[in-house]
């Protein structure tokens, strides 16, 4: 089948870079390998939660428009979005199309499924970078008796083995599974290297308020480190508690520096705590000093005073734990809290690895029609969200403008 533009992927993506095509009159299909939204079906525990604000869930053609703008949509809504998204406009999207290869095919591209062969001038891969999860090669050296779970199979408590639980990542992640594992009554532990955090509120306004306003999210990821002296690599935890990590040993949560080593039963960590809590900290300063000046430059004079000192509890003594055994400290369960990977196994261009989707200059000079939608972080902080992925999709069919050929022209 000869078609002007396929799309592969159907999350928020896929489902944006869709609606700019049909609104301009392009041709198109959308292949989704299972259902519509399927990563938020299958890689979310119940109560996962969006850390950014109703109002920021933004499709293009499709703002938040509900009685809650400052909420934050359960899984269930951001499903549900999604799906009301592509039942609205209509959008050309087939499900349980997995697609297995994607290659070259004379000037244009062959996309293969498991039910039908497509040939098109243009390829949108909306997959994103973040849809393979990352599991550290040290949990095949664990004991078999002890459950392992990535945090995209975690779904409940009522789901974990009884027995404490070591949650390893110290990112959103790791942090709101570890949370809602104590807020049940279960010991839990966490290993975790660098980490960051940032309060929810400051100084009158939402912190994405602070930083929208201030150009943060809309800033290349290039200039970042330059422009607002933040660390771009770290994706910081967004809590309303104040000083969420130490407020989780508070709860009860024995902390634990990066995981080292594994043989069976014994585990070992090294000792960063300390330095650790040292880098959040100055981190979290960094980013709420720039809101000051922000608030102080602009002369937002109704905005109150907060005192960041008072975020922080610096009597809470950190364990130094180096070596854990699983059985005596009666933890019978991981969960790998690791991140994501990028998954591209199925494009078969000459030349491609994993790094030219993070560079859409190279990737259009060397596979002209070859676009890469949904990458997170990668153009800037919001780029693959449901707040950036609308102004990412649109810049893609600007590019294609300057590079679309004639569908006739497929042999």
């Amino acid at each position: 089948m000869k078609i002007q533009a396929l799309i592969v992927g159907g999350g928020q993506a896929g489902l944006a870079m869709s609606y700019v095509l049909k609104r301009e009159g392009v041709d198109h299909l959308v292949l989704e390998r299972g259902e519509i939204a399927n990563s938020w079906i299958t890689q979310r525990w119940n109560s996962f939660s969006l850390v950014t604000q109703n109002w920021q869930n933004q499709l293009p053609g499709f703002p938040y428009c509900g009685i809650k703008p400052e909420g934050f949509l359960r899984n269930s809504e951001v499903i549900a979005y999604l799906r009301d998204y592509q039942k609205t406009y209509q959008l050309p999207v087939r499900v349980n199309s997995e697609v297995l290869w994607l290659s070259k095919f004379g000037h244009a591209y062959q996309v293969t499924t498991q039910q039908e062969t497509f040939f098109s001038e243009m390829v949108v891969i909306a997959t994103g970078n973040l849809n393979r999860p990352r599991i550290p090669i040290s949990s095949k050296e664990i004991a078999p008796e002890i459950y392992q779970i990535h945090s995209s199979s975690y779904k409940s408590p009522n789901e974990i083995p009884e027995g404490a639980v070591l949650v390893v990542g110290g990112g959103q992640s790791g942090y709101q599974i570890a949370y809602e594992l104590l807020k049940n009554g279960r010991k839990v532990f966490m290993s975790f290297g660098r980490t960051t955090w940032i309060p929810r509120n400051y100084r009158g306004k939402d912190i994405s308020v602070w930083l929208t306003l201030m150009g943060v999210i809309d800033t290349p990821i290039n200039r970042i480190q330059t422009k607002f002296m933040l660390n771009s690599a770290s994706s910081p935890i967004i809590s309303t508690e104040h000083d969420c990590l130490r407020n989780l040993v508070k709860m009860g949560l024995t902390p634990l520096g990066r995981l080292t080593d594994a043989s069976m039963e014994n585990l070992s960590f090294a000792d960063s705590l300390e330095k650790s809590f040292q880098e959040s900290d100055f981190h979290l300063f960094q980013t709420l000093k720039l809101v000051d000046q922000y608030i102080t430059r602009n002369g937002i004079l109704d905005s109150p005073i907060e005192q960041v000192s008072t975020m922080l509890d610096r009597r809470l003594n950190l364990p130094r734990i180096k070596k854990i055994n699983l059985l005596e400290s009666n933890i019978s369960s991981i969960i790998w809290a690791t991140g994501f990977q990028n998954d591209f196994q199925f494009v078969k261009l000459p030349g491609f690895d994993s790094s030219i989707a993070l560079d859409c200059n190279k990737v259009s000079s060397i596979f002209p029609g070859i676009y890469f939608l949904g990458m997170h972080g990668v153009c800037t902080i919001k780029s693959g969200s449901l707040y950036g992925v609308g102004s990412d999709a649109e810049s893609i069919y600007k590019r294609m403008i300057n590079e679309m050929q004639s569908y006739s022209g497929i042999q």
